[in-house]
């Protein structure tokens, strides 16, 4: 029998055995867990970029669940959330897109109003997530030049940082995700160019279980998120009443406060001595229901209750 070994000086890759660690984990199937379920398991929030820092808890913010679980569900491609500050938009994004890395590998696409905002989402929030995660980290490739602000390599996957103001940037790849923040704050682009949400959605033609998730605060009724939002169900997140059970969405025009001894909106924040008020039973709901309240929201569609 013929030893046929390369001869010396050949460098040509040797084929992986089957019973190779790489070959056999590629070929394992992922573990089936929702966006939020995989979030509470993986994702660590980092000290530098969170007021709390530590491993990520849904429950925290349980109206954020249906956000990211949405973003995998197969009959689900358009996720529109419009929203008001602060409340947590941009870290679930940024929790679908580890999910993706992590789970369903694919190349995905955030767009950010400018190329500042870009590059600092890249460097604030993807890369610090990426290297707080074990299970994000370990899908790094070892070459340094992989990680960059505007892209990420990974050995599965590649995310890119885009500007909504380059036309180049955001017609140059097609992508199975996309993750739009602050869609209000896009440029408007005018002449026979399209819109910056309609070109990217042009980049997910290719596959048939593309999801697009668009997030803004809303600016005007004009705004790119009214528009998106419009397009679907317009759901609420909508709470029970802890006296008598009724079903609502929280609305600014039933807050209201003692009138006599709050006089600015600084004596309320001081005194805490505002509260919610039941459209059914006029109820008072204070700061200690709130709680009980969101962990048994639910969305539902405009109109149900």
């Amino acid at each position: 029998m013929v030893n046929r070994r390369p001869p010396s000086g050949d460098f040509r890759p040797q084929p992986k055995l089957a019973h190779d660690p790489e070959v056999l984990r590629n070929w394992r199937q992922p573990k089936r867990m929702t966006v939020s379920q995989w979030a509470d398991e993986n994702r660590v929030l980092e000290p530098l970029f969170a007021s709390e820092p530590g491993p990520w808890q849904t429950d925290r913010c349980p109206y954020a669940r249906e956000w990211m679980d949405s973003a995998n569900l197969p009959w689900v491609h358009d996720v529109a959330l419009m929203c008001s500050t602060q409340v947590g938009k941009s870290e679930a994004m940024s929790n679908v897109a580890g999910f993706y890395i992590h789970q369903k590998p694919s190349p995905t696409m955030f767009v950010l109003p400018n190329r500042d905002a870009a590059r600092l989402a890249g460097e604030r929030r993807i890369i610090p997530m990426v290297m707080a995660s074990p299970a994000l980290s370990d899908e790094l490739t070892d070459r340094a030049h992989d990680v960059k602000n505007k892209e990420i390599v990974f050995k599965r996957s590649v995310i890119y940082m885009r500007s909504a103001g380059s036309a180049t940037d955001l017609a140059s790849v097609p992508v199975r995700l996309v993750l739009c923040d602050e869609v209000d704050k896009f440029p408007q682009w005018t002449g026979k160019e399209a819109s910056p949400v309609a070109l990217v959605r042009e980049r997910t033609r290719t596959y048939h279980d593309y999801v697009m998730m668009v997030a803004s605060t809303p600016t005007t009724r004009e705004g790119l998120i009214h528009s998106e939002h419009a397009k679907g169900d317009q759901r609420k997140f909508n709470v029970p009443c802890p006296h008598c059970e009724e079903w609502q969405p929280f609305e600014w025009s039933r807050i209201t406060w003692d009138k006599s001894s709050v006089t600015t909106g600084n004596d309320m924040r001081k005194l805490r001595c505002a509260w919610y008020v039941c459209r059914k039973c006029f109820g008072r709901i204070d700061d200690v229901h709130k709680r009980d309240m969101l962990l048994a929201g639910v969305w539902l569609p405009e109109g149900v209750v």
